[in-house]
């Protein structure tokens, strides 16, 4: 009898462990998903402001004659610019990534 109680026990103990361990491991799915979202708002609200300077500055060097052709050229070149700034921005992260890899194995 004294052995399937503490065998109960045990398997009570074990339950809560793993139900803490859960509400653990929400509450930092929730924290992340949380803060991602705020970090894309912020960086949403940073993309609008710097539109509307490049649009600006655009509009300094580009004749607004209405001419939709100099528009298609502008939003190729910045186009390819942003590509390559997004490029060379994300290969830390991926050295990184790799790193992390090679460490695991």
């Amino acid at each position: 009898m004294a052995e399937e109680s503490q065998f109960q026990k045990g398997e009570v103990a074990e339950k809560k462990e793993l139900r803490a361990q859960r509400a653990k491991a929400a509450r930092q799915e929730i924290t992340t998903r949380a803060i991602t979202t705020l970090t894309t708002a912020l960086a949403l609200v940073a993309a609008l402001f710097w539109q509307t300077a490049i649009t600006d500055t655009i509009k300094n060097f580009i004749p607004t004659s209405g001419a939709w052709q100099y528009e298609v050229i502008v939003a190729v070149i910045v186009t390819l610019l942003a590509a390559v700034i997004i490029y060379i921005l994300s290969r830390p992260i991926s050295k990184t990534d790799e790193k992390d890899a090679k460490k695991k194995k």
